[in-house]
């Protein structure tokens, strides 16, 4: 295949990030908002079922404007409206224009999120002639290493992935916290392996930050080449290394294959990137040996999709869990009681977040979305800020958020994090024995343990 580029942004018509062309005068237009994916990468025009925001207002920013950065505000009637941002400031405090580099091979992984990028802002039959591309380089890798003429390579410890078959937030981060704990209750050597997905101002990714808060240093690699991470990490005594989404970094052999699906929209709108938020095709979940149902509600019954997930593996363990609020605090870790927030959120489901505020009791005002992994500038933090204080409430982040959230605010009381942590419905024994080996009596070190066939009922 070609090259593809290192921003998915360089790919796009008048090849300026946020910007798909010219007019006469030769002035670049700014995409539209869900152009540049502030809605995620699929190709759904509506909020998911169940959203908090579902049926709100959106208020957009002014047409014209440099918007590349902004968030679309969900709200009622006279909510505020984003502003133009500084077209030399890419929201990290860097030149536009971001990082450069090109990759060769088919698109997986890093590769998926960049077609994904620019999912919104091709044609509906453009889309489509993308994904049936993008359907053949899956395929082609596929049977490259069915037949052998690529091999996995193997690292001297037990390797679980936990991944996802779509784009966008299922709960991956939260649940790698829950096994990581339960791994050191059981005394085991564990580590986290995770790429550096949009690194911030210090070379990391957010969820390599959170990480390390939350376990140490020395108990997370992170970087760009998972399967050197998960050697080095075996190297330094590591005898369980859980891989935080690598489903579909097939150069890594593991021992056990975790997969989260979206209870809420499991299959991302049916397609293949970029026309929907498919990385893999529905039959790739035969790879999987446990399938785990995410974002269910409270009240959900987890039976039917988990018979419509054993369509496509038969053979995999399908539990199912969620996440549960556990309280507030704010960003230097006191408590919180606030009674009304705007949720800011640069996440993959931003209406999962402000179900969540709702669940934890608290009358959410708006909304602001940006995209997935974004680093928030000082003067969108004060936008937010000021949003927040007009509705009478509180900035709502999730724990990741307030990692990209700028340092300077850390004691400020009117930003408050959303604490969450990973709860099973059902099925969460048997994913945690196969996780750690105890099924089989097979110790934590090595050796591949095979699940039952089914799980949820």
């Amino acid at each position: 295949m070609g090259r593809a580029s290192g921003n998915p942004a360089r790919l796009l018509p008048g090849g300026g990030r946020g910007f798909r062309g010219r007019d006469a005068g030769g002035v670049r237009r700014p995409q539209s908002a869900r152009a540049r994916g502030l809605w995620g990468c699929g190709a759904d025009r509506t909020a998911p079922r169940g959203s908090a925001t579902r049926g709100a207002r959106v208020a957009r920013p002014r047409r014209g404007a440099n918007r590349s950065g902004d968030p679309e505000a969900h709200a009622g009637a006279g909510s505020p409206v984003g502003q133009p941002r500084d077209p030399r400031h890419d929201g990290r405090g860097r030149p536009r224009g971001g990082r450069g580099g090109a990759r060769r091979g088919p698109p997986h992984g890093r590769a998926a999120r960049r077609v994904g990028a620019m999912a919104t802002s091709m044609s509906d039959g453009l889309r489509t002639v993308a994904a049936t591309v993008y359907g053949g380089a899956w395929e082609a890798r596929r049977r490259a290493y069915a037949l052998g003429w690529v091999r996995p390579s193997r690292v001297p410890a037990r390797v679980v992935s936990v991944g996802n078959l779509t784009v966008g937030g299922t709960g991956k981060t939260t649940l790698v916290t829950h096994l990581m704990r339960r791994a050191r209750a059981l005394g085991a050597a564990a580590r986290i392996v995770c790429r550096d997905y949009h690194p911030g101002p210090h070379g990391h990714g957010d969820e390599a930050i959170l990480y390390r808060r939350t376990f140490g240093e020395r108990s997370v690699l992170s970087g760009t080449n998972k399967r050197a991470l998960a050697r080095a990490a075996a190297q330094a005594g590591g005898e369980l290394i859980l891989v935080d989404d690598g489903f579909s970094h097939w150069a890594l052999e593991r021992d056990l294959d975790v997969v989260l699906l979206d209870a809420r929209d499991p299959w991302g709108g049916g397609r293949l990137l970029p026309a929907g938020r498919l990385r893999e095709p529905r039959q790739a979940l035969q790879r999987a040996e446990v399938v785990v149902l995410s974002r269910l509600e409270p009240s959900e019954d987890p039976a039917t999709l988990a018979e419509e997930v054993r369509r496509f593996a038969p053979a995999a363990f399908v539990a199912a869990g969620r996440h549960h609020v556990i309280g507030l605090g704010t960003l230097d870790g006191r408590a919180a009681t606030p009674r009304r927030a705007w949720v800011v959120t640069g996440t993959g489901h931003p209406a999962a977040v402000a179900s969540s505020a709702a669940e934890a009791g608290l009358e959410v005002t708006g909304t602001s979305i940006y995209r997935d992994h974004h680093w928030f500038s000082r003067d969108e933090a004060r936008r937010e800020r000021q949003r927040a204080r007009a509705a009478g409430s509180v900035v709502l982040l999730t724990a990741k958020d307030a990692v990209r959230w700028p340092a300077h605010e850390r004691g400020d009381e009117e930003v408050v994090v959303l604490e969450v942590e990973w709860r099973w419905v059902s099925g969460g024994d048997t994913v945690e024995a196969l996780v750690f080996g105890a099924s089989t009596g097979v110790s934590v070190a090595a050796g591949n343990a095979r699940p039952p066939a089914t799980g949820v009922s």
